[in-house]
């Protein structure tokens, strides 16, 4: 018999989280309430962004290179990739990516 026919518990499956050491929350309130702090709309914090989520612009230099890797790697891909997407012979995603970045540099 497998060993997962006798067991259906998924504590004890072969692979699974254990729940040794876990705490468990209590949440009262109404569903609406519980939305708006999972959510982190809730009345106890502010309502306006934290610096670290509002969007800042890339630096010119910044998007110049990540444009030009973009070239790079599709010059790379056509270069090291049969039509079925696999990798042609000696070709690996290390090589790959090292002849990307040296297309990417040769073009700046």
């Amino acid at each position: 018999m497998h060993h997962r026919d006798s067991n259906t518990s998924n504590r004890n499956r072969i692979g699974s989280k254990s729940t040794v050491g876990e705490k468990m929350v209590r949440i009262d309130g109404t569903l609406e309430e519980i939305y708006e702090l999972v959510n982190g709309r809730g009345s106890r914090g502010s309502s306006s962004p934290s610096p670290s989520q509002t969007p800042t612009r890339r630096r010119s230099s910044s998007r110049r290179a990540l444009k030009g890797m973009k070239s790079a790697m599709q010059k790379a891909n056509a270069r090291a990739r049969l039509k079925n997407g696999a990798f042609r012979k000696g070709w690996d995603q290390r090589r790959l990516m090292k002849y990307a970045h040296r297309l990417r540099r040769k073009s700046a």
